[in-house]
């Protein structure tokens, strides 16, 4: 399959201006719709994205699976690393294999 980004989005920030107060210091959840162009449907998955220093404050023993971590947040680091996490796709035959590639990237919304 050949994937595209549909849309990113984050429920955390404010749609006006889509970006953390501090973008050194962030941790906000991202919603990623991908879709293959020319078909019908699509599929949602979502990650944190979370800067090290506040990676550094939460508390010990906590998992971070699935989670990106730029310096600085920016929605052009978000899409570049979506990008590169698009090309485990190739190859794919079903959004099933997708999901099962992308497994430790990112996940899919409707995992448990």
């Amino acid at each position: 399959m050949r994937l595209e980004i549909a849309g990113l989005r984050s429920p955390d920030l404010d749609p006006e201006d889509g970006v953390p107060n501090d973008l050194a210091h962030f941790e906000v959840f991202v919603v990623v719709t991908l879709r293959e162009p020319g078909r019908p449907g699509s599929g949602v998955f979502h990650l944190p994205v979370a800067s090290p220093s506040a990676v550094a404050q939460w508390p010990s023993g906590r998992f971070v699976a699935h989670t990106l971590l730029p310096d600085r947040f920016s929605w052009a680091a978000v899409q570049a690393c979506v990008d590169n996490v698009l090309l485990h796709a190739r190859g794919a035959s079903s959004w099933d294999d997708v999901i099962r590639r992308f497994a430790g990237l990112v996940q899919h919304a409707d995992a448990a």
